[in-house]
């Protein structure tokens, strides 16, 4: 716990925005799947209060943890050690649109959704769009390199950060590269701290790239039998830069039948969202190519928009389906290459009959992150979870993948972390920490232990 002392010190930088309450102290304590409680919760609302408190933090080796909006899934923004939250929601202003370098200037506060409709209003997009963007912050998403739906054609948060203003753990403010689109001056440090899950220093200001807005759209769902024809439409869903590839896997498509009966295809095991945007007839163009290559599968084109919302709603059942018929289990991001895709999927039907469970898994076929829930009764021991997790990363590594596409390590996956990396990797990582949090208060606990 932190001395009393130093809940003296933190409220005269913060006033009434630190509080030590109980109440706050709980609805600051956990993530979307984990708990912690901390010592105290404070409010920043500039990048001067932020380095006066990790300066205090750092003098006196108490933790800090950065918090956006809790929105996390790997539990990244857990006190495992008590301490102080650094809630960064009153930071959340738009600061700056350029729309001559088609830039966005915006505090980590910042709304995903909030960015998206504000530049939206301008004819601009910010491509980047976890399922959590109503909710989650602009920091947060830097912190984890959030991705979402149509990264397969966009690519993922850190595509579209152009530059960052950072507070490290020491206090000391530093900016990196601002509007430039170019930069081979001296290494790009930017990037350390993009993915780093809040362990290496406190993002403050951040300029975004934004895009002209798509004006049209063509969208389909795609009905699989079976996973042979997965990898050859991913494969030319790539190829024709569709903006969307969305699968769903065999367990959740009967589920999805019950609700859906009219729409969805027939004859199907796996579905696929398909879609393309652009501007005047390129979308259906594109569809219309990808489709005709294909005899093998049914499909349902969307005629207009409220089709294509009804397309989506589907899509957006998916997590609803799961959580209703998965009261106890884990959740796993897993990333492969695309084209692995389908060995992945009959690993997962392999893995279900082994352990006795029920797999249900979807995700972004088209750059390959999949969504593994993997569902069994309270009973279900332990130590065959462990197995189980194990065999699932064990696969995705050999496969040429990763332990998470867009999700990150936090205390979730940092026991299978030795899976991924090498020894030598691990050090690196643990080297870079201590040189820029040289008394470990920044997050502590998440990606490695140190």
């Amino acid at each position: 716990m932190i001395s009393r002392s130093i809940k003296t010190c933190l409220r005269k930088i913060f006033g009434d925005r630190f509080s030590d309450e109980t109440g706050l102290l709980f609805a600051y304590s956990y993530d979307a799947k984990f708990e912690g409680a901390p010592d105290a919760v404070v409010f920043p609302v500039d990048s001067d209060e932020v380095s006066r408190l990790l300066s205090l933090a750092t003098e006196e080796g108490f933790p800090v943890i950065p918090r956006g909006a809790g929105t996390g899934q790997t539990g990244g923004s857990i006190p495992v050690e008590g301490g102080v939250v650094l809630s960064l929601e009153r930071m959340n202003r738009i600061l700056e649109l350029d729309r001559e370098n088609l830039t966005l200037t915006v505090e980590p506060g910042a709304i995903t959704g909030d960015v998206k409709s504000y530049v939206a209003g301008f004819g601009l997009y910010y491509p980047p769009d976890p399922a959590s963007y109503e909710f989650s912050t602009i920091g947060g998403n830097i912190a984890e390199n959030a991705g979402g739906i149509h990264a397969v054609k966009y690519g993922v948060t850190a595509n579209y950060v152009l530059g960052l203003e950072v507070v490290l753990p020491t206090g000391e403010m530093i900016s990196f590269s601002g509007k430039l689109y170019k930069n081979a001056t001296g290494y790009d440090l930017r990037d350390i701290f993009i993915g780093s899950e809040g362990t290496l220093g406190v993002i403050t200001r951040a300029v975004l790239k934004l895009v002209p807005a798509p004006e049209a759209y063509a969208t389909a769902l795609v009905g699989f039998p079976d996973v042979s024809s997965i990898r050859r439409l991913a494969s030319t869903v790539r190829s024709l830069s569709a903006s969307a590839c969305e699968l769903v896997g065999k367990n959740i498509v009967p589920i999805l039948m019950e609700n859906f009966p009219s729409t969805l295809p027939p004859k199907t095991s796996y579905l696929m969202l398909v879609e393309f945007d652009g501007f005047g007839d390129e979308p259906k163009r594109l569809l219309d190519s990808m489709l005709s290559s294909f005899r093998e599968v049914s499909f349902v084109v969307a005629r207009d928009d409220s089709e294509r919302e009804r397309l989506w709603d589907i899509r957006r059942n998916v997590s609803p389906v799961i959580r209703a018929n998965c009261t106890c289990g884990v959740s796993e991001d897993i990333v492969v290459p695309p084209a692995s895709v389908p060995e992945m999927l009959e690993f997962l039907e392999e893995l279900q009959a082994e352990f006795s469970v029920k797999i249900f898994s979807f995700g972004h076929a088209g750059d390959g992150n999949l969504h593994v829930n993997i569902c069994y009764d309270e009973l279900f021991p332990e130590r065959q979870i462990e197995q189980l997790l194990e065999a699932l990363f064990r696969k995705t590594v050999s496969l040429g993948g990763a332990l998470s596409g867009e999700h990150g390590v936090g205390i979730a996956k940092k026991r299978f972390l030795d899976i991924y990396l090498s020894e030598e990797s691990i050090r690196l990582h643990r080297r870079l920490k201590r040189i820029l949090d040289p008394r470990g208060i920044l997050n502590p606990g998440k990606i490695f232990d140190e």
